[in-house]
């Protein structure tokens, strides 16, 4: 979601470079462009300012939903960095880090780079 929301917005301020509004807001290297590409660019520009505002909207509904319905706040981590996970093995963990805990490093020799460490698969 926040990938997504990030590559409209840099799809947003790439077309606003170019666009016109009728020539009262002019984007500033619309000097560069035809006036017919202009108003395609100026349509990408307005379709993409409401994608936007659809998925925040969505972000936001469901921040809230997680935070009123499964008692999740995932505001807080959000905005200080720190989470407090359940220690122990009841904590789940995620697919992609049950697959890196299964990878334990062990000396030895790299012979390209000179490093020192070898990749096996152990147990936790």
């Amino acid at each position: 979601m926040i990938v997504t929301l990030l590559t409209l917005l840099l799809l947003e301020c790439g077309t606003g470079l170019f666009s016109s509004r009728w020539h009262i807001v002019d984007g500033p290297l619309i000097h560069l462009v035809s006036d017919g590409f202009s108003r395609v660019l100026t349509i990408i520009q307005s379709g993409t300012f409401n994608v936007v505002m659809a998925l925040v909207i969505v972000h936001i509904c469901t921040a809230l939903f997680y935070l009123l319905r499964k008692r999740e706040n995932l505001i807080v981590p959000l905005i200080t960095g720190r989470v407090d996970l359940p220690a122990g093995p009841q904590r789940k963990r995620g697919l992609l880090q049950a697959h890196i805990s299964q990878w334990r490093c062990s000396p030895s020799q790299d012979s390209l780079s000179g490093a020192s460490f070898r990749y096996r698969v152990g147990e936790d």
